[in-house]
């Protein structure tokens, strides 16, 4: 019997499916056929192995070949197959019982170079759930392969280093992998930068300690653009765990090269002509939108009104769940989203409603126009709703530096750590608080209850703004060293609820 199995994985969305490369050697005319449900780039890898074989100066058989993967039933995407039908083809017929346990992932250039692949850790994770912890891969991938525990990799650079390694694998010492991974020190914008805004730099270090979501408005030149892109500088390093899924999410989705790993937290700033299928994710197969590509960091929509209304509302399940299920014909995938989300809008298209400098020069319906594509349900989705005003001139020409990220980092990881104490889960935040969990640990005294009941009928508030005030005061007294809600915690998160109220409750 002329066939030779290997173990190898494609990727569906965001996870790894083990599958099996078998290949055929016959008698009969020469061909090479592939079968077992190739896509095009599959397809195409006939004449690239044929080509980097002979390259190689490796003998390509002139025989009737056909190769089949396991299971038939199961999409094969991806151009790292071509290792391992490679490998099948030139060991064909080699029954030895120890390679049927070593994965192969790798694509081939036409001079039989071994080429990074994308997506290699969950191509690896799904062989090592299988039992397959030993695994040839390219060298460009190595440092991707290092995030992993408890497998064994074989980086080579062309396909006849990877030959020879194959007949004498049991006798090479690979490279272990144990989680490790280089810090890469990239100069991230420092609050100490901005000048003013005090009550927004406030704002912000409060979300960034629980995880809350805030809308911005102010005229051109406030600094909207400028405090966000500083958030991701105040929140605490990356755990293992975030890295490892970082760069898994940045490797599937083709954002990042093959050697690289993320380390930093994302920041994601779309433009606002954006889709909605960009924006969350999908496609024919589907791909990670922007909500995905912000996972565990912050997706800033500048301009928040001239974004698509549809792509607007469309994040309304993914700020809810902070995951995001996409269905096609062939299946469903799921993408993590759990980002900070920040809004940015200016009061009126010129952007200059209710400065006392500058005259609007906006008509009333033009107003209520660009106002009205931000919906209720989705302004209500914002812990923390703020108006930034002018910075004045005497704050601009301070020449004493604000205080620096460092030192506002240090405030929000005291904060996390008493979040994790509560909860027992690294990554749960009060912003993910459950209804139950507001019981146990929101309780209010007569005084304060008496005081939320008031605004809560003044206000006009709803149900889903109560909920956030309860988080947004919880977080403000875990910054404040207190166990219980005290009145100035829940007036201070009252403060943050000014758009709905000032602004858009005249839309």
């Amino acid at each position: 019997m002329m066939v030779t199995t290997l173990p190898s994985s494609v990727l569906i969305g965001m996870s790894g499916h083990v599958i099996e490369v078998e290949v055929d050697i016959a008698r009969g005319f020469p061909a090479f056929t592939i079968v077992g449900l190739p896509d095009t780039i599959v397809k195409e890898s006939k004449e690239r192995i044929r080509t980097a074989i002979k390259n190689a100066h490796l003998e390509f058989p002139e025989r009737r070949l056909t190769v089949n993967f396991v299971p038939a039933n199961l999409k094969k995407d991806g151009s790292h197959l071509d290792l391992p039908i490679a490998l099948g083809v030139l060991r064909v017929g080699d029954d030895a019982p120890g390679l049927k346990h070593i994965g192969v992932l790798g694509e081939l250039g036409l001079s039989g170079q071994v080429i990074g692949v994308k997506g290699v850790i969950p191509l690896l994770i799904a062989l090592q759930e299988q039992g397959v912890t030993r695994v040839i891969i390219p060298r460009a991938n190595l440092d991707q392969a290092k995030l992993l525990k408890d497998m064994t990799v074989y980086p080579v650079e062309h396909l006849q280093e990877a030959y020879k390694l194959y007949e004498s694998i049991d006798r090479v010492e690979g490279v272990f992998c144990n989680g490790d991974f280089k810090k890469t020190m990239h100069r991230l914008d420092d609050f100490s930068e901005v000048s003013g805004q005090e009550h927004a730099k406030r704002a912000l270090e409060i979300a960034a300690s629980g995880g809350h979501h805030v809308l911005m408005m102010g005229p051109p030149g406030s600094g909207k653009t400028m405090l966000a892109r500083r958030v991701p500088g105040i929140m605490p390093d990356l755990a293992y765990e975030e890295v490892v899924e970082l760069t898994k999410v940045y490797s599937v989705s083709n954002n990042i090269a093959p050697s690289g790993v993320v380390t930093d937290r994302p920041f994601r700033s779309p433009h606002h002509t954006i889709s909605s299928v960009s924006l969350c994710g999908g496609g024919t197969n589907p791909k990670p939108g922007e909500v995905t590509l912000a996972h565990r960091g912050v997706l800033f929509l500048d301009e928040l009104p001239e974004f698509k209304r549809s792509a607007i509302e469309s994040l309304r399940q993914p700020i809810e769940d902070r995951r995001i299920q996409i269905s096609r014909s062939t299946g469903t995938v799921d993408f993590p989203c759990y980002f900070t989300l920040i809004g940015a809008f200016n009061p009126c298209p010129c952007g200059y409603l209710g400065d006392i400098e500058r005259q609007c020069k906006c008509s009333p319906i033009q107003v209520i126009r660009y106002l009205s594509k931000l919906s209720g349900p989705m302004i209500d989705r914002f812990d923390m709703q703020l108006i930034l005003p002018k910075v004045p001139y005497e704050s601009l020409r301070v020449v004493k530096e604000s205080e620096p990220s460092r030192t506002i980092k240090e405030r929000v990881e005291k904060a996390r750590l008493i979040q994790f104490t509560r909860y027992g889960d690294v990554f749960k935040l009060n912003a993910h608080m459950s209804t139950k969990d507001i019981k146990v640990y929101c309780d209010l005294n007569d005084e304060t209850e008496a005081f939320l009941k008031k605004a809560y009928h003044i206000m006009k508030l709803s149900a889903r703004s109560l909920t956030n005030i309860l988080k947004l005061s919880r977080t403000i007294a875990d910054m404040d060293g207190a166990e219980e809600i005290r009145l100035e915690h829940v007036s201070e998160a009252l403060q943050y609820r000014r758009i709905d109220k000032e602004v858009l409750s005249d839309v």
